[in-house]
C-alpha cells in the first residue's frame, strides 16, 4: 500500500530520474533476504531507477547481516538507497558482533555490494564520524579511517588514509589518560567540562541518560552549543549520544577520566602509532581474535620507568585485553634486549623473555654532550640465549605514580651464554665454544650500578681445553673478560700438544702467552689465539730437532716466526717473518713455511742451495735430499745474481751427497727457460750434474719437444727437437733431432737434423739447407742448397737454389743471390744473363732479373725477352719485360710504356719506311729505320699458341678467341708468315683528307709480299653537284654486280663498328636492295672489302681492277666497278690515286697530294663543277699540323701516266 506518483521532467538524465514514484504507507515494511543473508527492516521510496529505505518520523531503520545464520553486522540508519545490487547509508551506527564483544561505531558510512560480497564502513571525520571505531575484545580505541570485510572471509581489513598528508592510525587504550588530554578538555569552557558532566549525574542521584535540553540547562549553554560538546564527548568516549532521540548515555570512561586525574585510579599510557606504508595497515582474525598491525615504530609501555618496544619490521599482534606479542627490541634504561616472541601481558604489567637473543647494556660514562646530556658507554659484550622475564612495574602501577624502587627488573630463569661466533669470521662456532652464564637477577635497573657487574659461569670450549669456573668481569676495553693462569704444562686439544703459563677471554677471543710442545719441536710464543680446532701465535723462537725416525728430518731453526697449528690435521705449521730458516747440515736458507706432523717435515717456500734456488708449495725435507712437486727450479751463475736457468712446475728430486738433481716437466705448457740464450725449452726431463756442469734435456715419451725464442727480436720463432746438451762454460745449446722448422709459411729442413743456439741466442747460420713455401699460389716454392740466417720466427736472410720447369717439364736452375723472409711473404732476387742461355719456354728467351714473391702465383721476370723461334729475314730484338710468368702458358705482357728509347724500339704489325719507302712486316722486331712507323700496330701480349705453332700478339681476349674485337698479329715461324688484322694507320701524312681503313694484311717474309682486303673509307671536301653527277652517271649504269660484305672478318669489324642491331638492319635491307645506309659507314668515297697489295716497284698499296663502292657522300651505289686505288705513303705527303671507269666514254679520276686534290672526267659538266667552283667553295684553311686543303680541275695527262704506271688494261 502506498501512494504512486508520475509526471514529466526535464532531466534527461534516467539515473536522475524522479518518475515514476512511488512511497508505501506502512510505517515499516519487513524485506527478509532483500539480498542472501541481508534483512531491511523500513519504509519503501521509489524514485525512477532508485529505491529507498527510510525511516518515519525520524525512527531509524535497520539492516542485519547474518553469517551462519547469525547476525553478525547490526545497522541503524535514517535513510538506506539502494541501487545495482548496492546498498549505501551515509551515517550508520554499526556493531560487529563477535564471541561476546564488539566493534562498533556511531556514525559510519556503509556501502554494501551483493556482486563483491564487501561490506565497506569508512569513517566521516566530522561530527560522530570522527569517534574511534571501539573494540571491546582488545579494550581499544582504533582511529583507522575505512574497515572492508567479505562475506566469506574471516578476518577484516583495516585502512589508513593514503596521500603524503595522511595521518597515522593510533590504537589506544581503554585506560589511557594523560596530563595533555585533560588540559585540552578544559580549553572548551572556563570550568572543565568533563567535571560538569559529572556533577549533573551527582545531582541526579547518579543518573546517567539525559536529554540534550537538560543537559543545555545544566551547563548554561544552548542545545546547539550542548550538542557539539556531546559530540565531542562521544569522540572521547564520555558519552553515548543519540541524535534521533537528542539524548546522551554518560560512560563509565569519563568517571574512570577523571579519577585518573585526581590519582584516584591507576591508569596507563599505552598507544600503539602505524604509519603503514603497505595495505592494509591492520587485520583481525575472527577465528583467534588476534589483530595484526604494521607501520609500528615504537609502543611506550611505561614512561616512568622508561621501558618501550621497537618491533622489527613495524610489525606487532595484539590479543586480548591490550596484550601483544612482537619480535623486536625492548629498551630499558641502561638494557636493551633483542629477541623473537616478546610477549608483553597487559594485566601483570611484564613481558615475558621466552626467546632473548642477546642482552646489551651501558654504563656511565661521566661524560655530557654538546647538549649538556648524560653520554653511556654500551658494553661491547652482549648475553644471549636468556630466558626469563622483564617486570617493567607493579601490577597496579602501570602509571608509575607510586615509586616502586625496585621495577623495572630482569630475571634470567635459564643458563645464558656469551657467545664468539663474530669473532674472526665467525670461527668460535656456537656449539664449540661459548661462556655459559649462571641465572642471575637484576633489579632496580633504573638506579643499578651497571659498571660493576659480574657474571660466573664456566669455560664450554672442549676441543681446546677441559671446563673450568671463571667470572666474566668488565675491563677496560668495555668488554666482558676473564685472566686465567695455568701453573703447569696444560693439555690442549685432547692431548695432542700441551701448553703453559696464562690464557684470557675478552671479545677476540680465546688467548695465552707461553710455550707449546709439539713432537720434536719446542715453540716459545709471546702470544698465541686458541680457536677450536686450531691455534694461532707468533713464536719468538722455533726449533726442530733432527731425527732419522719416526719422522725423517733435518735440522730446521728459525728465530721470529708465525705459527699455525692445526692440531685435529697434524699439521704444525710456521712461517718466517724477518729471519731466514736454518736446515741442513750445510747451513742451507729457506725462506717459507714448514709443516711438521707425525709423518714428514715438509715445506712451501724457497731453497738456496749450491748457487741454486727451489721455489715450491710441495717440498718433502729429508736429511740429505729433498724432493719438491709444482716446483721452480732457478740457476744462477758464480756470483749468485745472474740467472742462467729457471723452470716452472717441475717435479724434483735433488741429492745433496750425489750433488745430482733432475727434474720433470708437470704439464705441456712447462719449460725450462734458458735466460742468457732467451730460450724456453719444453722438454720432459732435464738433468743437472753440478759436477761436470752439464745439463742434459730429453723427453720421456717419442714426442719431440718445442724450443722457442723469448727474444722479442726473435718473434717466437721456435722448432721441435728430441734432445739437448747445455754446456754450462760456455752457454752453447747443441740441439738434435730438428727435422724441420716451421714458420709462417716456411718450412725449413737443417742439414742432419741438427743445429746449435749460441750464448747470445742468436741460431748459428744453417748451411746445406732446403725450404719451402707453404702458399697457395700456383708455383710450388722450394729451395735447396740454402744458406740462411734465422733472425725470427717471421723472418730470415740468405741463398738458395730454385729449379724453373717449364711445360716441357726442362729444369733450369735459378740461383737467388738473396733471400728474405719477413711476415708471411718470402722475397728473393736473382739474376740471369744472356750467356745462360735462359728461355721461359720453348719459345721466349729472357735475360735479366727474376724477382721471387711468395705470395704471387709465378716468379716475375724484369728484363728483357724475345722470341726464341725465328726466321731468317725477322729482325727480332730484346724486348722489355716485366710481368709474373706462368712457366705452362707464357704471356708476355707488351706494355707500349717499356719500349726503349726511339732507336731501341720494337714493334709487331705492318710498318712503313721511307728513304726509300717500303713496307715490311715486323714480330717483335727493331724498325729498319728511326722514323719508321705503324701502317698497322699491334700490342698487349705476346703468347706461343703450340697447336697451331704459331705466335699470336693481342690482347688476352683476342687471343684466346680471334673473333673477339681488337687487333692481332700471328707469325709463323714455320711458314715465315705474318697475319694482321685491326684498324690500319694509313694517311699519316695526307693532310685534310681523312683516310679509314680496317681489315687484314698478311706478309711472307721469304716472298717479302704483302697482301688484304681493306674497309677503305675516304673523306674530303668534293663539290656537292660533281659528287651528285657521279652518283647519278653510276645509278643509271650497267653495272649489275653488287658489293660482297659477307666474309666473317668483315661482318666482325662491321659488328664492332655499328653494333648487333644496326648490322642486321643493314644486312637485311642490303639483301632487298634497299637504300638504308647506316651514318658510321657515310664517306666521300667508301670501299668495302677491297683487295690491296703492297707493290714494291711503285712503293704503294695498289687495289684490284674490280673496286666495290658502297656510297659516295652517304649516297648509296653498292656495285663493282672497273677502276683502280692506289694508296702511295711518302714522307712528304701521302698520295691517293682513283680512277673509275664505267664505261670507255665513262671515266673519272682523282689525284691527291700534299693538299691539292685534283679530278677530271670524260664528262664535261662534272669537270665544269670542279673548275667553276669559288675559291671559298673550294678551299679549306686547316691548322699548322694538317695544312690547306683545295680541289681543282685536273688534266688527262696525269692520268694516262698514272694508269700506265699501274699497267692498267682497257
Amino acid at each position: 500500500m502506498g501512494t504512486y506518483f508520475n509526471g514529466l521532467s526535464a532531466n534527461q538524465n534516467r539515473d536522475g530520474a524522479i518518475y515514476p514514484g512511488f512511497i508505501s504507507t506502512k510505517s515499516k515494511l519487513y524485506f527478509y533476504d532483500l539480498f542472501k543473508d541481508v534483512d531491511v527492516e523500513g519504509c519503501l521510496e521509489i524514485r525512477g531507477k532508485r529505491i529507498f529505505l527510510f525511516g518515519k518520523n525520524n525512527k531509524h531503520i535497520s539492516i542485519t547481516f547474518y553469517k551462519d545464520d547469525v547476525p553478525f553486522v547490526l545497522a541503524k540508519s535514517n535513510r538506506i538507497r539502494m541501487e545495482d545490487r548496492r546498498l549505501y547509508s551515509s551515517k550508520t551506527d554499526i556493531k560487529i558482533l563477535w564471541k561476546s564483544d564488539s566493534i562498533s561505531h556511531p556514525q559510519l558510512k556503509l556501502i554494501y555490494s551483493d556482486e563483491l560480497q564487501s561490506l565497506s564502513f569508512e569513517r566521516l571525520n566530522k561530527s560522530l564520524g570522527s569517534s574511534p571505531i571501539r573494540s571491546s575484545y582488545h579494550h581499544l580505541d582504533c582511529y583507522f579511517e575505512r574497515m572492508v570485510l567479505y562475506k566469506d572471509s574471516a578476518s577484516i581489513n583495516f585502512y589508513n588514509t593514503k596521500g603524503p598528508d595522511r595521518a597515522p592510525a593510533l590504537l589506544e587504550s581503554f585506560d589511557f589518560f594523560n596530563e595533555q588530554r585533560y588540559q585540552d578538555i578544559a580549553t572548551m569552557a572556563k570550568r572543565h567540562p568533563a567535571f560538569i558532566l559529572q556533577s549533573l549525574s551527582r545531582a541526579h542521584q547518579g543518573e546517567k541518560n539525559f536529554h540534550i535540553s537538560e543537559v543545555a540547562k545544566h551547563y548554561g549553554y544552548s542545545e546547539l552549543d550542548a550538542s557539539n560538546l556531546m559530540t565531542d564527548f562521544t569522540i572521547l568516549g564520555f558519552v553515548g549520544f543519540d541524535l534521533s532521540t537528542n539524548s546522551i548515555l554518560i560512560k563509565d570512561k569519563l568517571f574512570e577520566f577523571l579519577q585518573a586525574r585526581l590519582k584516584k585510579r591507576d591508569y596507563d599510557g599505552l598507544k600503539i602509532i602505524s604509519r603503514a606504508e603497505i595495505l592494509p595497515a591492520a587485520k583481525l582474525d575472527f577465528t583467534s581474535g588476534d589483530l595484526f598491525v604494521s607501520g609500528i615504530a615504537m609502543v611506550e609501555l611505561s614512561d616512568s620507568n622508561k621501558v618501550a618496544a621497537f618491533p622489527y619490521d613495524g610489525y606487532l599482534v595484539i590479543h586480548e585485553n591490550r596484550n601483544f606479542t612482537f619480535d623486536g627490541i625492548l629498551n630499558t634504561g641502561n638494557f636493551t634486549l633483542f629477541g623473537k616472541q616478546l610477549e608483553f601481558v597487559y594485566d601483570p604489567f611484564e613481558v615475558n623473555l621466552i626467546k632473548i637473543d642477546s642482552m646489551q647494556y651501558s654504563i656511565p660514562s661521566g661524560f655530557k654532550n654538546e647538549d649538556d646530556v648524560d653520554v653511556d658507554w654500551t658494553v661491547k659484550t652482549v648475553i644471549s640465549d636468556l630466558v626469563g622475564k622483564l617486570y617493567i612495574d607493579a601490577a597496579r602501577n602501570k602509571s608509575g605514580l607510586k615509586p616502586e624502587l625496585a621495577y623495572p627488573k630482569i630475571h634470567s630463569f635459564e643458563d645464558s651464554y656469551i657467545y664468539y661466533d663474530k669473532v674472526k669470521d665467525g670461527v668460535y662456532k656456537r656449539p664449540v665454544f661459548s661462556f655459559k652464564v649462571d641465572p642471575f637477577q637484576l633489579d632496580s635497573l633504573s638506579i643499578l650500578s651497571t659498571e660493576s657487574l659480574e657474571f660466573p659461569g664456566n669455560l664450554n670450549a672442549p676441543t681446546i681445553a677441559p671446563a673450568f669456573r671463571d667470572t666474566m668481569r668488565l675491563n677496560e676495553n668495555l668488554e666482558l673478560s676473564f685472566s686465567h693462569p695455568i701453573p703447569n704444562r696444560y693439555p690442549v686439544y685432547e692431548g695432542r700438544g700441551e701448553f703453559t703459563n696464562n690464557l684470557y677471554l675478552d671479545n677476540k677471543g680465546l688467548r695465552g702467552e707461553g710455550t707449546i710442545y709439539y713432537l720434536n719441536s719446542v715453540t716459545t710464543t709471546d702470544s698465541i689465539f686458541f680457536y677450536p680446532y686450531r691455534a694461532l701465535a707468533h713464536a719468538k723462537s722455533h726449533s726442530i730437532t733432527e731425527q732419522i725416525a719416526p719422522t725423517d728430518c733435518p735440522k730446521s731453526t728459525v728465530e721470529d716466526a708465525s705459527i699455525d697449528w692445526r692440531a685435529f690435521d697434524d699439521q704444525f705449521q710456521s712461517w718466517n717473518r724477518d729471519s731466514f730458516y736454518e736446515t741442513y747440515k750445510q747451513s742451507y736458507v729457506f725462506d717459507g713455511t714448514m709443516i711438521l706432523s707425525p709423518k714428514a717435515l715438509t715445506a712451501a717456500g724457497e731453497l738456496y742451495f749450491d748457487n741454486a734456488l727451489s721455489i715450491s708449495k710441495e717440498f718433502i725435507l729429508q736429511s740429505q735430499d729433498f724432493t719438491a712437486d709444482h716446483s721452480e727450479f732457478n740457476l744462477f751463475e758464480q756470483d749468485g745474481v745472474s740467472k742462467i736457468l729457471r723452470a716452472k712446475d717441475t717435479y724434483s728430486a735433488m741429492s745433496f751427497s750425489d750433488r745430482f738433481g733432475s727434474f720433470e716437466t708437470l704439464s705441456d705448457t712447462v719449460s725450462f727457460e734458458l735466460r742468457k740464450n732467451k730460450y724456453d725449452l719444453y722438454f720432459e726431463l732435464m738433468e743437472w750434474d753440478s759436477e761436470s756442469k752439464t745439463i742434459e734435456f730429453s723427453q720421456f715419451s717419442s714426442d719431440k719437444a718445442r724450443l722457442v725464442s723469448v727474444d722479442t727480436y726473435q718473434d717466437s720463432l721456435q722448432f721441435y727437437a728430441s734432445a739437448a746438451h747445455y754446456d754450462l762454460n760456455n752457454y752453447e745449446l747443441d740441439v738434435s733431432g730438428v727435422t724441420e722448422i716451421l714458420m709462417s709459411t716456411v718450412t725449413i729442413e737443417p742439414d742432419s737434423s741438427s743445429l746449435k743456439i749460441l750464448a747470445n741466442g742468436k741460431m748459428e747460420r744453417l748451411v746445406n739447407a732446403n725450404f719451402w713455401v707453404d702458399t697457395q699460389t700456383l708455383t710450388p716454392y722450394e729451395f735447396y742448397n740454402a744458406e740462411l740466417d734465422i733472425l725470427s720466427a717471421g723472418k730470415f736472410k740468405g741463398s738458395a737454389l730454385f729449379d724453373y720447369i717449364d711445360l716441357e717439364g726442362e729444369i733450369q736452375s735459378i740461383y737467388f743471390s738473396t733471400l728474405e723472409k719477413d711476415g708471411d711473404i718470402v722475397k728473393g732476387t736473382a739474376y740471369i744473363s744472356e750467356d745462360d742461355n735462359f728461355h721461359l719456354d720453348p719459345y721466349f728467351g729472357f735475360k735479366g732479373k727474376v724477382i721471387l714473391d711468395s705470395s704471387k702465383d709465378f716468379l716475375t721476370f724484369d728484363g728483357f725477352t724475345r722470341v726464341y723461334l725465328a726466321c731468317d729475314k725477322l729482325n727480332r730484338t730484346w724486348i722489355p719485360f716485366t710481368d709474373e710468368v706462368d712457366p705452362e702458358n707464357v704471356f708476355i705482357d707488351l706494355n707500349p710504356d717499356m719500349r726503349l728509347t726511339d732507336r731501341q724500339q720494337w714493334h709487331a704489325g705492318i710498318m712503313i719506311s721511307h728513304s726509300p719507302t717500303v713496307c715490311y712486316p715486323a714480330f717483335l722486331s727493331g724498325p729498319k729505320h728511326v722514323n719508321d712507323y705503324d701502317a698497322l700496330s699491334v700490342d698487349g701480349f705476346v703468347h706461343f699458341d703450340d697447336s697451331n705453332w704459331e705466335y699470336i700478339i693481342g690482347s688476352k681476349e683476342k687471343i684466346e678467341d680471334v673473333n673477339a674485337s681488337g687487333n692481332v698479329a700471328i707469325y709463323n715461324p714455320e711458314e715465315c708468315t705474318l697475319y694482321t688484322e685491326g684498324n690500319l694507320n694509313l694517311g699519316v701524312d695526307a693532310g685534310m683528307l681523312k683516310v679509314e681503313a680496317l681489315g687484314f694484311l698478311a706478309a711472307n717474309f721469304t716472298e717479302q709480299s704483302i697482301e688484304g682486303k681493306l674497309d677503305f673509307g675516304l673523306d674530303f671536301l668534293l663539290h656537292r653537284k660533281a659528287s651528285k653527277f657521279l652518283y647519278k652517271q653510276l645509278k643509271k649504269s650497267s653495272l649489275t654486280v653488287k658489293t660482297n660484305q659477307s666474309s666473317a672478318l668483315h661482318q666482325r669489324m662491321l659488328k664492332e663498328l655499328l653494333g648487333r642491331r644496326k648490322l642486321k638492319k643493314y644486312n637485311r635491307k642490303k639483301k632487298k636492295g634497299r637504300r638504308f645506309l647506316p651514318s658510321e659507314l657515310e664517306h666521300t668515297f667508301y670501299f668495302p672489302q677491297l683487295y690491296m697489295s703492297w707493290n714494291r716497284q711503285s712503293a704503294s698499296f695498289i687495289s684490284s681492277t674490280k673496286i666495290p663502292l658502297n656510297n659516295i657522300n652517304g649516297r648509296k651505289i653498292d656495285r663493282i666497278v672497273d677502276g683502280i686505288v692506289e694508296f702511295r705513303p711518302h714522307a712528304q705527303g701521302d698520295e691517293i690515286n682513283i680512277y673509275l671507269e664505267i664505261s670507255s666514254e665513262d671515266y673519272y679520276y682523282i689525284n691527291y697530294r700534299r693538299g691539292v686534290m685534283k679530278l677530271i672526267s670524260s664528262h664535261q659538266k662534272f669537270n665544269n663543277y670542279i673548275a667553276s667552283s669559288p675559291m671559298r667553295l673550294s678551299n679549306l684553311s686547316g691548322t699548322k699540323e694538317t695544312g690547306p686543303f683545295r680541289y681543282e680541275i685536273g688534266n688527262l695527262k696525269q692520268m694516262q701516266k698514272f694508269l700506265n704506271r699501274v699497267k692498267w688494261v682497257e
